[in-house]
């Protein structure tokens, strides 16, 4: 596809977003404003708000991002989710901030996924990426994990039987906090029967992941819902349709 038609879809998702529920609408407005950022594509989940220079998932992941900092304001982390850049009070001075520290040489948005932006060779950052050896490979494996992982705490996917399914390997199993054994019938059952508000978010803390085995990722976490608190676990392998999640568990922490 052209310039102007990734241009178009990159457009299209700022409408939605400028809409959305899920997200800091000060915040969205605020970068929507910046053309450095606007250029961009947008996408949001667990309340933060990434960009990335493709517009189909799996996105790129060498941009900084804005999450909410607790008890107010923003913070900037990226392009990996131990690398802090700063925080500020408000939208305008964190989108500044994560304006300030784009990767150079990459203006261009490429129609289509991360393979996509690879074979258009428009960023310095992802060709490094693809031939940078096993560190490089590992640190893209854990974040496609990772982003995975957020996409399934989004209010708004786990409402969406569809959009659930896509990020579930066929032999999934999960144990929940209250030791019941789920699979992939049953969890979409859940989601299809309309319990799942899209107002109750899942707050996420210490997450990390290693690779375990080439297309193997294990990410850790807390995450707080609704005045619970349980340590996460998953375990993601990549499949011919991308990475999946294959097994979760989680234990209450009080």
């Amino acid at each position: 596809m052209t310039d102007r038609a990734a241009s178009d879809i990159t457009e299209t998702a700022w409408r939605d977003l400028l809409t959305a529920r899920h997200i800091d609408q000060g915040l969205v407005r605020a970068a929507h404003a910046e053309p450095r950022l606007r250029r961009l594509f947008p996408w949001a989940g667990m309340g933060e708000l990434h960009f990335s220079r493709c517009t189909e998932h799996p996105w790129s992941w060498d941009v900084p991002f804005i999450r909410p900092r607790n008890g107010g304001g923003f913070e900037v982390w990226g392009p990996s989710r131990g690398d802090f850049v700063g925080e500020a009070d408000t939208a305008e001075a964190v989108v500044a901030m994560a304006a300030d520290h784009l990767p150079g040489g990459c203006e261009r948005v490429v129609a289509g996924n991360r393979e996509a932006l690879a074979a258009a060779d428009v960023c310095p950052g992802e060709r490094r990426a693809q031939g940078a050896g096993t560190t490089d490979e590992s640190d893209w494996a854990v974040r496609a994990a990772v982003e995975g992982e957020m996409r399934l705490l989004d209010p708004g996917v786990r409402a969406s039987p569809a959009r659930v399914l896509e990020l579930l390997d066929p032999e999934f199993t999960e144990i929940g906090v209250s030791g019941r054994r789920w699979d992939a019938e049953s969890v979409l059952a859940v989601t299809s029967g309309g319990s799942v508000s899209a107002e109750s978010p899942v707050e996420v803390s210490e997450m990390s992941g290693v690779v375990l085995a080439p297309g193997v990722v294990h990410l850790t976490y807390f995450a707080d819902n609704q005045g619970r608190r349980a340590w996460r676990s998953s375990l993601w392998r990549l499949t011919e349709t991308g990475w999946r999640m294959y097994f979760h568990q989680g234990t209450p922490t009080g």
